[in-house]
């Protein structure tokens, strides 16, 4: 058990820990001002290119996925798009998919227990009401589960971010103080690359709700051969383990002499297939409606075999 005063200064850590976590995602949208407290940025000229969406307009004109999680991009090397909706002193908030937006928001500790608690008592009454259309493709607990696995993965990047930046300052003092007459000190602050840690929250979130629509297509696949194909063999798919944090996800089609290499990442599903006398295919798609007819109009082929 912790005496009292340690969880003060327990608590006073995480909100220091969480207000500089917000401030670093904050800055990949709007470089913060002179004087804010918390880790180093990279100056303007490495920010982020940011595309405004107007939250009041009934139509919104989105920028492509690719653009704004693409994995073609990430490896070229060239800047990816956030798409804000809109950036407060307290409040963040970005578009994730076509259906989904992400909010980043600092609240009060006392205000987040009493909404947890609030929600765990009527949890039971609204599950039912809200896991339904009104959340969308995903259910409510998925949702949550989405939340918290992103919170989760920006916390763990900004401790990573600040441990290597305390252990560069810390070279880089060494250094100066080696080159300095004795006696004399000089402090120079070591500025890491952002971590960005906003736009890795965007390209995960993208990948699960992705790769949830995936595993939605192959259970549609599954009923589909045994009601309506009156098919009697199943679908054998299994997943490479990955970790959670991962930008893609792998998996293998097995369907009589078919199969199947699937690729999931945040913009894109790439299929690939090598036929019994050896020839390669490869192909990509950008949406789980196209994936499922790929698979429907395959897998017909090889009832047709039999």
């Amino acid at each position: 058990h912790l005496h009292p005063d340690e969880r003060v200064i327990e608590a006073l850590q995480h909100s220091l820990f969480c207000a500089s976590l917000f401030e670093s995602m904050r800055a990949e949208i709007i470089p913060p001002s002179a004087g804010l407290v918390g880790t180093p940025v990279s100056s303007q000229k490495h920010q982020k290119p940011v595309a405004w969406l107007s939250s009041e307009m009934e139509e919104s004109f989105l920028p492509s996925i690719s653009e704004m999680v693409g994995q073609e991009t990430m490896r070229s090397g060239e800047t990816l798009l956030l798409s804000v909706i809109h950036c407060h002193e307290g409040e963040v908030k970005v578009q994730l998919d076509d259906e989904y937006s992400l909010t980043v928001k600092l609240i009060e500790a006392g205000t987040a227990s009493a909404a947890a608690n609030n929600d765990s008592g009527t949890n039971g009454e609204q599950n039912g009401k809200l896991n339904g259309a009104d959340s969308g493709s995903q259910s409510t607990n998925q949702l949550k589960t989405l939340c918290r696995t992103l919170l989760l993965h920006s916390q763990s990047l900004y401790h990573d971010h600040c441990i290597k930046t305390r252990a560069q300052q810390s070279t880089t003092e060494v250094k100066t103080e080696s080159k300095l007459a004795p006696g004399l000190t000089r402090k120079k602050t070591a500025t890491s690359p952002s971590p960005h840690i906003l736009q890795s929250c965007v390209g995960l979130g993208c990948k699960l709700i992705f790769e949830r629509k995936v595993r939605m297509v192959l259970n549609r696949i599954s009923d589909w051969l045994a009601q309506d194909m009156k098919c009697e063999e199943t679908v054998e798919v299994e997943w490479l383990p990955t970790t959670v944090f991962g930008t893609h996800s792998c998996f293998v089609i097995l369907f009589h002499r078919l199969c199947l290499d699937v690729r999931v990442d945040a913009d894109e599903v790439r299929v690939t297939q090598t036929s019994e006398n050896g020839e390669f295919k490869s192909v990509k798609f950008e949406s789980d409606f196209e994936l499922e007819y790929f698979l429907k109009k395959h897998m017909s082929i090889q009832l047709r075999k039999r």
